[in-house]
């Protein structure tokens, strides 16, 4: 099978299955069941109740177990009970937003489906690797965003003051990723991605790319034509403006879906004692909400070297695979909560209701007050059904999103690559780019839940998360010492006497990404070459001496015995 057809090939079994999924209605398929809530005498309630729908007549007053009806408490006519309905596939080809969800599975089907058929290929029968899967993982991402902006800053939906809560959010999420790269915390060595690198691989990709599309338009070769090529070098400032505006548009984005999920999380977690009959939080969902709101941070905690790579001495490609496992375990968790989410934001018209019927005294001693009470009602339950399509995507997307970038992480593990290639650049540029963004994303996701979840009554549960998160970032000052000391770290000072010219003694001595021979490989240097040395030396480490040097603009690790001064 040749490689030009690879792609062609990759492909055609993924859509070929995500059609069939939209097909038989998948995403709407995943909905149906669900209860909704109407008022008994709406158009829908009495529609439902001759369909089979079961009318609710909620206990009065704050017992759920009967007793006599408060003195405030006023037939409402129509809106006095419910009609508590599931969802029908008919109802639910209705929702709004059908489009943005349908799209967001198909694309998701699609990105997942080319990687497995993709592996599977490469491993099996041994045909070439394919570009279509990761480039379809950062579809998925885009796409992620793009039905986030779409249900939320775009919707009319959407209140004007959470639209500006938002962008706050985003200016916020900036000035802190900016301040993230300026900062660099640990010298560049506590967070796993290396943006100097990444930055210096941008140019020569950006070259290949330029000059393959130019000689597949004049299809000959431009070193026999004499054209030239200009060369392209990006700073890194530049890379890390552009991955900083990207972290404001998640901070931004974000900030919805993760309002959503507090409410919903709340509301399961403390239900109201009148609706234990409706609102009963079962174990597993319970346990499955709670990993929805920690797995991000346990995600993100990956990227910190100390807290991970460092404690457990792991090379950078099984960190590699780690971390990309993590991410589809959390999108996993994300998207198997997504019908108990959207059972309890429809649980959300059941307590409107009642607040709405047991909450003002006055208006249901009115006689007009109380119509137009019961009105109020039925738009309630009418609104909350309605925006069913927009809760979902909601719910959805923050799932895809980590599911893509777990597929980039994992293609870019399997695929093994020679040290000091383009492709080895190319998939230095990808790790360093991702990881920083889910290492944001779970961050954010996070930061918004337990800020959200801190003035409720979820008080002590949020402070015993919030201060495990600080009792781990408070170690991770400490790991590091440790860490050196167990590889017998020796700082030479960078004073006067601190010579930072090396020069290679040997052939084809190799530069490691860690003082360690099992570390992978960034190239090798030869007799003759200088490196310079940043006065750090780790002594006894893997059976060798390793003096930190400074290669292709990225901290790296040589054998002390092959380097001696200038």
């Amino acid at each position: 099978m040749g490689a030009s057809t690879s792609p062609v090939v990759h492909m055609l079994p993924a859509v070929l299955f995500s059609m069939a999924a939209l097909w038989v209605a998948l995403p709407l398929r995943w909905l149906t069941g669900l209860r909704c809530y109407y008022a008994a005498a709406s158009k829908e309630g009495e529609a439902a109740a001759r369909g089979g729908g079961r009318k609710v007549v909620k206990p009065r007053g704050r017992s759920a177990r009967g007793g006599a009806a408060p003195s405030d408490d006023y037939d409402l006519g129509g809106a006095e009970s419910l009609v508590v309905v599931p969802l029908s596939l008919p109802v639910a080809a209705q929702l709004t937003y059908r489009g943005a969800l349908e799209n967001l599975v198909f694309v998701s089907l699609l990105a997942l489906c080319s990687l497995a058929f993709g592996l599977a290929t490469e491993r099996l029968l041994g045909w070439p690797a394919s570009a279509m899967p990761p480039l379809l993982a950062f579809g998925l991402g885009f796409t992620s965003l793009f039905v986030l902006a779409q249900v939320d800053l775009l919707s009319p939906t959407t209140s004007p003051t959470n639209k500006a809560l938002a962008v706050v959010w985003g200016v916020l999420g900036l000035s802190a990723a900016l301040a993230l790269h300026v900062l660099q915390p640990g010298g560049g060595r506590l967070l796993a991605w290396d943006l100097k690198r990444a930055a210096a691989a941008v140019g020569p990709l950006l070259n290949a790319a330029v000059k393959a599309a130019a000689e597949k338009a004049t299809k000959k070769s431009l070193e026999a034509s004499g054209a030239h090529v200009p060369t392209v070098v990006m700073p890194d400032s530049a890379l890390q403006i552009a991955l900083a505006l990207a972290a404001a548009a998640l901070a931004v984005l974000l900030f919805a879906p993760a309002q959503r999920f507090v409410r919903s999380y709340f509301l399961h977690m403390r239900p109201p004692e009148w609706g234990l009959d409706y609102v009963a939080p079962g174990a597993l969902a319970s346990a499955g909400l709670t990993l929805h709101l920690v797995l991000p941070l346990l995600s993100s905690l990956l990227w910190v070297r100390p807290m991970f790579q460092e404690l457990f001495d792991l090379p950078d490609g099984v960190l590699v695979l780690v971390q990309a496992a993590a991410l589809l375990t959390t999108a996993a968790a994300m998207a198997a909560n997504l019908r108990p989410l959207l059972q309890r934001y429809l649980d959300r018209g059941l307590t409107g209701w009642y607040q709405l019927k047991h909450g003002s005294r006055a208006a249901r001693g009115n006689k007009d007050d109380k119509r137009n009470l019961g009105e109020l009602i039925r738009v309630h339950c009418q609104a909350t059904n309605f925006l069913l399509g927009k809760a979902a995507v909601q719910a959805l997307a923050p799932a895809a999103l980590y599911l893509a970038f777990g597929l980039m992480l994992l293609h870019s593990a399997l695929q093994p690559v020679e040290a000091g290639t383009l492709a080895a650049e190319a998939q230095a540029l990808v790790e360093s780019c991702v990881g920083f963004l889910a290492f944001w994303t779970g961050a954010c996701w996070f930061s918004y839940s337990a800020g959200l979840l801190l003035p409720a009554t979820m008080l002590p549960r949020s402070v015993a998360l919030a201060a495990c998160a600080c009792l781990l970032l408070a170690a991770s000052g400490r790991l590091p010492a440790a860490a050196d000391a167990r590889r017998g770290l020796l700082v030479d000072g960078g004073g006067p006497g601190c010579d930072t010219c090396r020069r290679v003694t040997g052939d084809g001595v190799r530069v490691r990404t860690d003082p360690c021979t099992d570390a992978t490989v960034l190239g090798l240097l030869f007799k003759g070459d200088k490196v310079k040395h940043t006065c750090t030396t780790f002594f006894s480490s893997c059976g060798h001496d390793w003096a930190e040097v400074e290669h292709k603009g990225r901290t790296a690790y040589v054998a002390d015995e092959f380097l001696k001064a200038c």
